[in-house]
């Protein structure tokens, strides 16, 4: 079968015809009867696809076949040809659509097994959680509410967008050593930042080490999910950023560091912050160092021989006593 006509050359063939330059017969035959014929014959080529249209589009079969019986009226009676043609592009519209149905609807059957493996791999609540993990599943539930709204393309398009996310992160047939001992560096060094600074938690066993996050993060580097794990540990390196500043900040205390994490956990405790607590406690420690140094300036200017022999620290208040430091 040749290819379809394009519209405009269907409107120019009966335009000619009405004005004496084509038969009747000629335009019914050669251009709207063969367009009748591929419309129904493309009709019959859905096979079971119809039901999948009815499920998603019930009226769209109906006014499909409802088009193409007014064309036949037309092409076999002896209404003007503009109808018959009229119904016909109406049929093509319907069949475009129904293309985009079964195109939506296969988008989407093709995304769920990958998408599902994808959870399935990350095993905890944590984990499922990360970006890398949650947004397939979005937007798979995104392509399914707008293919319930009618928006096929654009399921269809938020469909393959969640299938290739997931399948980017796809086990690799082939384990390389390198990637496998920086895997387990990297959360080995993530334990560590956990154990150092979990004391400020209200409650630890809300904590990585606890909820058997980095196991099931272990787990994946064992299973061979060395793209996913990548992702994994970028993403809790990126969310256990504030409290590796807040290490870094304790560390720089010295011998001082178990006296100051004290005395943080009880001023957390009687006024806890809003949101996680390392940043908070970040803010306190560096707002305490610029109170020191302000109180070490004041006394280098007004007391200078007493700070040169070093009386001057006598008259330092401990670590954040002073109320105004609440951060």
């Amino acid at each position: 079968m040749s290819a379809p006509a394009e519209a405009v050359e269907l409107r120019r063939a009966v335009w000619r015809q009405e004005y004496g330059y084509l038969s009747r017969e000629r335009v019914r035959q050669e251009w709207l009867g063969e367009e009748y014929r591929r419309a129904l014959d493309e009709y019959e080529g859905l096979g079971g696809d119809r039901a999948t249209v009815r499920r998603h589009e019930p009226a769209l079969p109906g006014a499909y076949e409802d088009a193409l019986r007014a064309a036949r009226r037309v092409l076999d009676g002896e209404g003007p040809l503009r109808l018959a043609l009229a119904h016909l592009l109406r049929a093509r519209a319907g069949m475009a659509r129904m293309r985009d149905v079964l195109d939506a609807n296969s988008a989407i059957r093709r995304a769920a097994e990958p998408v599902e493996r994808l959870r399935a791999a990350a095993r905890v609540p944590r984990l499922r959680a990360l970006p890398c993990v949650d947004a397939p599943g979005r937007l798979l539930r995104a392509a399914h509410a707008r293919m319930a709204e009618g928006a096929h393309a654009r399921a269809a398009y938020l469909a393959r967008a969640a299938r290739g996310q997931a399948e980017a992160l796809a086990p690799a047939e082939t384990t390389d050593a390198d990637r496998v001992v920086a895997l387990e560096t990297a959360f080995r060094n993530l334990r560590a930042l956990c154990a150092a600074t979990r004391g400020l938690l209200a409650d630890p066993s809300a904590d990585l080490l606890s909820d058997g996050t980095l196991e099931a993060a272990d787990a994946l580097v064992a299973d061979g999910e060395l793209a996913l794990a990548e992702r994994v540990a970028e993403e809790l390196e990126a969310q256990l950023a504030p409290r590796s500043r807040f290490r870094q900040a304790l560390e720089a205390e010295g011998e001082e560091a178990e006296v100051v994490l004290h005395s943080l956990r009880a001023r957390l405790a009687a006024r806890p912050p809003a949101g996680e607590p390392w940043s908070a406690a970040t803010r306190m420690l560096w707002q305490s160092r610029v109170e020191l140094g302000v109180r070490r300036v004041r006394a280098e200017q007004y007391a200078p021989d007493a700070f040169a022999s070093g009386r001057a620290d006598e008259d330092e208040e401990p670590f954040m006593t002073n109320s105004s430091s609440t951060g």
